[in-house]
């Protein structure tokens, strides 16, 4: 683990003023962009989605990110994630409340459409029974 990535890990969860102007390098066309509404999925942390506040092949913090506990998408022809990048969220879905999220381990990322994100966004927070 990169010692920068997890001072900007600290720094973000602490809500630093710092944290909220600080960037990774990133390459165009691989990584995400700071500020993009993203899709994330890995091993440990599951199906995330927010807003990208920075990203390297270690990991990727994001902000107002929310955990996709159950999830279809909006249109029924598609389906995994992927539909819910393009569409958004079926009404029966259950989705975390906001939070600040580091997910420090291998991950992927899907882009989301203005509506997908929206639909996450605006989703209503499902209760653990």
């Amino acid at each position: 683990m990169q010692k920068e990535l997890l001072e900007k890990v600290v720094l973000l969860l602490l809500d630093n003023e710092a944290s909220r102007e600080t960037t990774l390098p990133l390459e165009s066309g691989v990584l995400p962009e700071v500020g993009q509404y993203v899709l994330v999925r890995s091993r440990n942390e599951g199906v995330n989605c927010g807003f990208v506040v920075a990203a390297d092949e270690t990991g990727i913090l994001l902000k107002d990110a929310r955990r996709l506990y159950y999830h279809r998408p909006a249109a029924q022809e598609e389906s995994w994630y992927e539909g819910v990048c393009r569409h958004g969220l079926a009404a029966d879905c259950k989705v975390s409340p906001p939070v600040k999220k580091g997910i420090l381990e291998d991950y992927s990322w899907c882009e989301m459409t203005s509506t997908a994100a929206e639909s996450v966004q605006e989703y209503k927070s499902h209760a653990q029974s």
